[in-house]
């Protein structure tokens, strides 16, 4: 007998073959039938006609680190039927650290629980204690790395210093991490050498790991950053995974094709390297991240005593790093506040209105909105019209390129809902099909199902999950095709979409009829 069995429901599988009706029967935590099963009996039957029966939705760069700890229910991502989720991205994990101020110091978002970890592996059993209601992996990020290795992490590593981190990076893969990741546009990864860099990809590469780039530019030097996530993975035979490939303002028009025929040009060369793509518009970063290095080292009170400096202040200014191309053309209008504290009232104007309202120039705004956030300094968060549509549609071209969030995984009640969150991290996935199934037609739902399913799940080498097919776990999304629409504004970004129906994960309902259900099946997923 079967413990569940789904009828009537329009299957697509997520290897991109056409959808087609059918039921679908789970024993545990897996599917173990398909096709018709009227005759076999099962302890639950769920009739799901007229809904879209897919995989459950796999998130391959998250920042979810800190924010599971806390609360594991992992909301905004189940509602939108997100079943597995890659944490750990752009050189930020929040393991291994022996030096908790640091780890801090470097966190994207606050630390909302007792650290009572040091090692990977120890931080990996404090989240199999949680209770998940998705599965999570994850990378070990080169900051952590260089924070625990380095005097000055904001600095260039010596070869002592490089062979530390080696050694601790092998210790990682060995307590279960996926692989490597680096930030290298923020620090303290941005003043890494390539040598560096490459002798730790030759670790990854040994394990059989992944390394994932959040490469140094994006805008007017993007090609130096694909260059350099191409020539790494040719030299140590690491499998490449550039983060977020999205070019940003300041590039140039043919940039994304040219990435595009890079990427594609290295793989028919045997090159492992790869790429996954944001399918927004939205650019969102913290503040700080356009500040110089020297302005940042210390702590975060350092920071804002030379932010208060009017001869430091100047000099930042003159300073500013080339994260956003689009403040240093200072197209302020295209920049809007999306996360401050200490500044609630200037939350979701351009820097345009905020400029008007103080009567100050935008800039400076900036670097006082930064200096109201106080220890919090980076959790001040901006967004603007950065990437483009287009460029996404120019990347989903390669068949291998899967769509990610970038985001957190959220709630709008509890411990959570006051924390700062991405635009996008309520509704990324109803907003990909949305934008390239309904409106562009740039992939059919079947392709676009595949992009966040199958295709995930086969760049961080995780062989079953991501199909509906015998054997594999039972992470199922049940939507309604046609009302599965994002619902976030810059009003109101914390709003769950319309239209998820069921989600089970290992073969547990953790949505059932459009409510999130108690159970919190996920697992910790290890190397």
């Amino acid at each position: 007998m079967l413990d569940i069995k789904l009828t009537n429901g329009t299957i697509i599988d997520g290897t991109g073959s056409a959808a087609y009706k059918g039921d679908i029967g789970i024993t545990g935590d897996k599917i173990t039938c398909l096709g018709c099963l009227d005759d076999t009996e099962a302890k639950t039957t769920v009739d799901v006609t007229g809904h879209t029966v897919c995989p459950g939705f796999i998130d391959i760069h998250t920042h979810s680190d800190t924010v599971l700890l806390a609360d594991g229910s992992a909301q905004s991502q189940i509602r939108q039927g997100v079943t597995f989720e890659v944490c750990g991205q752009c050189g930020a994990s929040i393991a291994p650290y022996e030096n908790v101020e640091n780890m801090r110091q470097y966190s994207p978002l606050p630390l909302l629980t007792p650290v009572d970890w040091d090692s990977f592996g120890s931080y990996l059993d404090c989240m199999d204690r949680q209770a998940l209601g998705l599965n999570v992996a994850s990378m070990v990020g080169h900051g952590a790395l260089r924070i625990n290795c380095m005097a000055s992490p904001q600095g260039t590593a010596s070869n002592d210093e490089i062979t530390a981190m080696e050694a601790m990076l092998d210790q990682c893969l060995e307590q279960g991490a996926l692989g490597l990741s680096f930030g290298l546009e923020y620090e303290p990864g941005f003043s890494s050498a390539t040598e560096e860099l490459e002798r730790l990809c030759a670790v990854v590469a040994k394990h059989k790991g992944i390394a994932a780039m959040h490469s140094r530019d994006r805008a007017r030097y993007y090609d130096t950053g694909i260059d350099e996530a191409i020539a790494l993975a040719r030299n140590t035979g690491v499998t490449m995974q550039v983060s977020h490939i999205n070019p940003k303002y300041g590039r140039p028009d043919n940039g994304m094709q040219r990435i595009l025929d890079a990427v594609l040009n290295a793989r028919k060369e045997g090159i492992n390297v790869y790429m996954d793509v944001m399918g927004v518009n939205l650019n969102h970063t913290n503040i700080a991240a356009i500040l110089p290095t020297w302005a940042t080292e210390g702590s975060p009170q350092d920071a804002i005593k030379r932010l208060k400096d009017p001869v430091l202040r100047q000099k930042i200014k003159v300073e500013l790093k080339p994260v956003w191309q689009i403040v240093r053309e200072e197209k302020w209008d295209k920049v809007w506040l999306l996360n401050a504290a200490g500044s609630p009232d200037l939350v979701g104007l351009s820097f345009t209105e905020i400029s008007e309202k103080l009567g100050r120039p935008a800039l400076d705004c900036a670097f006082d909105i930064m200096i109201n956030e106080g220890e919090r300094l980076r959790s001040a968060l901006w967004t603007s019209r950065s990437f483009s549509y287009d460029d996404v549609a120019v990347a989903l071209q390669d068949p291998e390129c899967p769509c990610i969030s970038d985001g957190f995984a959220m709630a709008s009640e509890g411990l959570l809902s006051q924390l700062p969150c991405s635009l996008h991290t309520f509704d990324w996935v109803p907003l990909f099909l949305d934008e390239f199934v309904t409106k562009r037609r740039t992939l059919t739902i079947e392709e676009a199902i595949r992009r966040l399913t199958s295709v995930p799940a086969r760049r961080v080498d995780i062989s079953d999950r991501g199909m509906i097919k015998p054997g594999h776990h039972a992470d199922i999304a049940i939507f309604e095709t046609e009302r599965f629409k994002p619902c976030a504004t810059f009003a109101n970004p914390r709003t769950y979409p319309k239209g998820m129906v069921h989600v089970l994960c290992n073969g547990e309902f953790v949505m059932k009829n459009g409510e999130r259900q108690p159970a919190n099946p996920g697992r910790v997923i290890r190397r």
